[in-house]
């Protein structure tokens, strides 16, 4: 073997270690089910994000489980808990309740939160869902324009997101 064939050959070998060890810290201690979504861990092409028409909302869980008949999004927060979850991040989980709602047509009963050191089961309720379609008309009546944000500089991001294809076709 050549030497050029020798470094593609270990780089390979690295990236695959280094794969498997990520998909092991990631996947420890996550809840269990069968992973039926997974934006953690793909091979780097951006992931299309769930989107909803009838209530303008786009996005993407890190994962969705699925345990006999109900899916489940999960939310993976890198940093420890708190004592309790933030609210930001519990709208965040009740957007992607309401998603796979009008996705899939199956209402789920509750998402997690899934902290370094803890989990939080958030109930998806009807008053969940209603705090949630609240505060998004709320944020809709502050920006009737609906602008979006100015432009990513950083084209490493831009070429990695699942929002590229919306964004480019807003602007």
């Amino acid at each position: 073997m050549d030497s050029k064939t020798v470094i593609y050959l270990l780089a390979g070998i690295l990236l695959l270690v280094a794969s498997m060890i990520l998909l092991l810290s990631r996947k420890r201690g996550l809840p269990s089910g069968d992973v039926v979504y997974d934006d953690l861990l793909h091979d780097g092409t951006p992931i299309r994000p769930f989107f909803s028409e009838k209530y303008g909302l786009a996005g993407k869980p890190d994962l969705i489980i699925r345990r006999g008949n109900a899916l489940i999004p999960v939310e993976v927060k890198s940093t420890p808990g708190a004592e309790r979850p933030y609210p930001s991040h519990i709208l965040q989980l009740a957007a992607y309740c309401l998603l796979i709602e009008e996705t899939f047509g199956i209402r789920p009963e509750y998402g997690i939160i899934r902290c370094r050191d803890k989990e939080f089961e958030i109930p998806y309720d009807e008053q969940l869902r209603n705090r949630l379609l609240s505060v998004m008309d709320r944020m809709r009546e502050e920006d009737p324009a609906n602008e979006m944000p100015p432009v990513c500089t950083n084209q490493r991001k831009c070429r990695h997101c699942g929002f590229a294809d919306a964004c480019e076709k807003m602007r």
